[in-house]
């Protein structure tokens, strides 16, 4: 799906992110003049400036977590290889962990570490959002200590109880160590999967 002119070709459109803008375009001409015009209404803002103006380009290299090919045929989207490799390394942690615990070797795992792996894996399933569904493993696991969860780690809701415990959660203590959520293991099989290219 995208927008066309009325002659077929990709329209000129912008795509913001942060403080932070591309724009895209039939060709570069069009790009050309898409950056002008943006430039020439932000100018005034604080926190986009015009001297973040790049030359247009169908390789411009990495942006808000993407690297974004451009061939005549197709568009393809991806992240560089080193954020690809951290993925794969911080999907095989977790599998490692978990298979750990189901061999009984350990009893939990870390609870901030898994932390910052989810944090990372969001940031990545923003390109490729085919690995989203399967975090959700990973959001059970995190949340499994708190109050009101069954026990797949599901939040029981609806409760009077429920009500009152949120209420007084501000002052809660995140555990040290967390213990993986029944569905992590399948959902990692997945990530696995899709990653092992």
């Amino acid at each position: 799906m995208s927008k066309r002119r009325a002659d077929g070709r990709i329209a000129s459109d912008i795509h913001l992110y942060v403080d932070d803008n591309r724009e895209t375009a039939a060709t570069q001409e069009l790009a050309w003049r898409a950056s002008s015009r943006m430039a020439k209404r932000v100018r005034g803002w604080d926190y986009r400036t015009p001297r973040k103006r790049r030359e247009p380009s169908v390789h411009p290299g990495a942006w808000a977590g993407s690297v974004v090919h451009v061939e005549v045929d197709a568009v393809y989207k991806l992240v560089t290889q080193e954020r690809w490799d951290k993925t794969k390394a911080k999907i095989d942690w977790i599998w490692k962990e978990v298979q750990d615990i189901r061999a009984g070797n350990k009893a939990a795992m870390d609870y901030k570490t898994l932390e910052s792996y989810r944090g990372f894996l969001i940031y990545v399933s923003r390109t490729y959002t085919t690995l989203v569904p399967y975090l959700k493993g990973i959001h059970l696991t995190l949340d499994s200590w708190r109050p009101n969860r069954d026990d797949d780690g599901w939040k029981i809701t609806n409760t009077l109880e429920e009500k009152f415990t949120e209420a007084g959660m501000s002052g809660m203590i995140l555990p040290g160590r967390v213990k993986p959520a029944k569905r992590l293991n399948d959902d990692l099989v997945a990530l696995r999967f899709l990653t092992e290219a």
